[in-house]
């Protein structure tokens, strides 16, 4: 196919921050990188490749391991969207690589490519946790954006999740987020917060079975049902009032919410794929018409946030970043209940073995998040075994669902992937360093690998509370601000760093990092609501009676105060060479910082503490922090 237009492809450079009272807003032009508008990075350009819910075909994933072995340096870097980039491009490379994604189906749009920042549970449909299964929302909403011309505007940290009711994408800080509260709504989420905003998902159309088989062998898909119907969607201007888009009745709001994105259709793009996605039709819980209208409740909620952004005259990237964004959006669309913000207890990043109802699937950890186009072939050779398809995770891993048995979890082991929970690389993440940052200290990737990997102190058996006990003991981890300054482990220079081999795994930079995930405990699980009664007027009977001024009630999961989870779980880890830190955990985590000379490790509820160590010594300091930590994190709520 011909290559899109030049016009598309070129350098953007990076756009500095504006700090202003009550936090950091993004005042200049959006730098955020695209497949087609590549980053100057120290090393070459950066190109990010957007993969709604991160989910790939085999084929797909195969496509991306050869662009990154003929235009990059070989290595993919997963991000904490599910997104994937390849590095050290030479000058104009992008222009055949978005040839190339065009023709896989992972480019249908140049202008709205970098609004299509979209996670979704990995698991979801995989397991019990599952409340809804939120796969067709996927494709339901990746073709609602790209319906609506306005959301062409949206930053390339505007984020939308998709969440099963587990919590694990719901606390990621999404921008919107649409999470099931049981097993007939999802709730509308703004900036974190609940007003209230019910979108039911049962439907004539709904499917009944328990659980549906892989999407992709169902016939049709929620894509294809979307470009099916034909509603095109009027802007949305900056004085409307509330705003108007999605055909289903949304309750909790002031009146439904009716009309322009309630069913979306094709817009013109090269490389849509038409032809039935690993995501699609007739999931369990929800099926392709519903998903369509839940999706234009978002597109809805995106315009709202495009209109209030011009009626302030904001140039905000984030909903957080203009005044009073979440509420007055929550106004456009209508909704009248007082917000609260509910209290996500994440799971742990999924690894390991999932078996339901005869069908297996795997679950492992990217090093770092630094994949090899030898390691993403291999897994779309695993995936080939089973259903086709390979999800990236927000957690720098990959899921492979539908396979008949957990063989292939042996050869992916072999290959140096992360397979369960005792892997070093569990909870570790960095971002890019030296030498693809030019702002980075340090070559932050392999120090962080020769501490991950160092040797580790047998555990010692607790001291006797004496007098005599000292306060640590040579076996046992102390805190960085114990560690004697007089063995330094000096921050080497970026010429001596070696290139990044199998054993030293590169991250992702410039991206959040995810949250890490447990099974929840039943008691943390919200309960399935599916008899609710409904009050009159289409709002739901639990936010009926509230009005601003009073306290609103959620069905999304909370914690009494002062309750703690049952078991404290060792923080992550998160290993920057600059202040900036990129790529850091949106919950709380322990920080290792490059300073000039040494590494800092800060953790909540613990003194920043400078560590000029040897390897063996931070990795203690930094085992100590992730765990003397933790009970102090849960409970300031840091």
């Amino acid at each position: 196919m011909s290559p899109l237009p030049a016009s598309d492809h070129r350098t953007v450079p990076p756009a500095a921050p504006a700090a202003v009272p009550g936090g950091v807003v993004r005042t200049g032009p959006d730098a955020c990188p695209t497949a087609l508008q590549v980053h100057a990075a120290a090393d070459g350009g950066l190109a990010r490749v957007r993969i709604p819910g991160g989910v790939l075909t085999a084929d797909q994933a195969r496509v991306l391991a050869r662009a990154a072995r003929d235009l990059g340096d070989g290595h993919l870097d997963q991000t904490s969207r599910g997104n994937l980039q390849l590095r050290a491009l030479p000058p104009g490379a992008e222009a055949e690589l978005g040839v190339r994604l065009a023709d896989a189906g992972l480019l249908p749009s140049a202008t709205h490519e970098r609004a299509r920042n979209i996670v979704a549970s990995p698991l979801s449909g995989l397991d019990d946790a599952t409340l809804i299964d939120v796969r067709p929302l996927i494709d339901a909403l990746d073709a609602a954006l790209l319906a609506a011309p306005t959301l062409a505007t949206l930053s390339g940290r505007f984020l939308f999740a998709l969440d099963d009711g587990r919590g694990d994408t719901a606390a990621l800080g999404a921008d919107l987020c649409l999470a099931a509260t049981g097993t007939t709504d999802l709730a509308l989420l703004l900036d974190g917060r609940d007003y209230g905003i019910r979108v039911p998902t049962h439907h004539p159309d709904t499917p009944t079975a328990a659980h549906a088989a892989p999407a992709h062998a169902a016939a049709g898909s929620t894509r294809s049902a979307a470009a099916s119907a034909h509603a095109a969607a009027a802007p949305v201007h900056a004085a409307a009032a509330p705003v108007h888009a999605a055909a289903a009745p949304v309750h909790g709001a002031a009146a439904p919410v009716h009309g322009a994105a309630a069913s979306v259709h094709d817009v013109p793009g090269a490389g849509r794929d038409t032809a039935g996605s690993a995501r699609g039709a007739a999931a369990a819980g929800i099926g392709p018409e519903a998903a369509v209208r839940a999706a234009g409740v978002m597109v809805a909620a995106a315009e709202a946030f495009v209109a209030e952004r011009a009626a302030q005259g904001s140039a905000g990237w984030r909903m957080s970043e203009i005044d009073q964004g979440a509420d007055r959006v929550a106004a456009r669309l209508g909704a009248t209940a007082a917000p609260v913000t509910p209290a996500w207890s994440p799971p742990d990043p999924p690894v390991g073995v999932r078996t339901r109802r005869g069908a297996t699937a795997l679950a492992v950890l990217v090093p770092l998040g630094r994949i090899s186009a030898t390691q993403l072939d291999l897994l779309a050779d695993v995936a080939d075994r089973g259903a086709g398809e390979l999800r990236c995770t927000p957690w720098r891993g990959v899921v492979i669902p539908g396979l008949p048995d957990d063989s292939g979890l042996a050869v992916l082991a072999a290959a140096g992937l992360g397979v369960d929970r005792q892997s070093p690389w569990y909870g570790i993440t960095a971002c890019a360093g030296r030498p693809g940052c030019a702002k980075s200290r340090a070559d932050v990737r392999a120090d962080a690998t020769a501490v991950t990997l160092s040797p580790r102190p047998a555990a010692p058996n607790p001291p006797q509370a004496t007098a005599e006990t000292p306060a640590a003991t040579p076996n046992s981890p102390r805190a960085a601000a114990d560690m004697p300054a007089a063995t330094p482990y000096p921050l080497r220079d970026a010429a001596e760093m070696p290139a990044a081999t199998p054993s030293s795994p590169r991250a992702v930079a410039d991206m959040p990092a995810g949250t890490p995930s447990l099974p929840r405990v039943a008691a943390e699980t919200p309960a399935a609501a599916p008899n609710r009664p409904r009050a009159a007027g289409g709002v739901s009977a639990s936010a009926a009676d509230l009005s601003p001024s009073a306290p609103a009630t959620s069905d999304l999961p909370s914690v009494e105060p002062g309750a703690l989870p049952a078991a404290p779980r060792p923080l992550p880890v998160h290993w920057v060479g600059c202040e900036r830190g990129c790529g850091h955990p949106a919950t709380p985590h322990v920080r290792v910082l490059a300073e000039p000379g040494g590494y800092r490790v800060d953790a909540p509820g613990r003194p920043p503490a400078v560590a000029l160590i040897d390897p063996g010594r931070l990795a203690e300091a930094v085992a100590a922090a992730r765990t003397s930590s933790t009970n102090t994190a849960q409970e300031t709520g840091a």
